[in-house]
């Protein structure tokens, strides 16, 4: 049985532990974390836009940030296919 409440939480935690990993990467290894990410995303230029420096506010804020929209589009999601699921 699918859990509309236990979902968005589990993709919300998901991606806030995602972000902190990227964050950290950012933190500890900034010129081998972005030769990991040009090839992924194609066509982005990340010479002009490219900045490794990190305040702890903006780590924690990029976390809040990662839960909230993650856990907002799971939730969405999560009543979507419930309304789906019983027609």
């Amino acid at each position: 049985m699918f859990d509309s409440k236990k979902f968005p939480l589990a993709v919300g935690l998901f991606f806030t532990l995602l972000s902190a990993i990227c964050g950290l990467l950012i933190w500890v290894v900034p010129n081998q974390f972005i030769a990991i990410i040009k090839p992924i995303t194609h066509g982005t230029n990340w010479d002009i836009i490219w900045k490794p420096e990190m305040t702890l506010g903006s780590f924690v804020l990029g976390l809040i940030d990662a839960f909230v929209l993650s856990y907002v589009l799971a939730w969405i999601f999560a009543k979507i296919y419930q309304m789906l699921d019983k027609k």
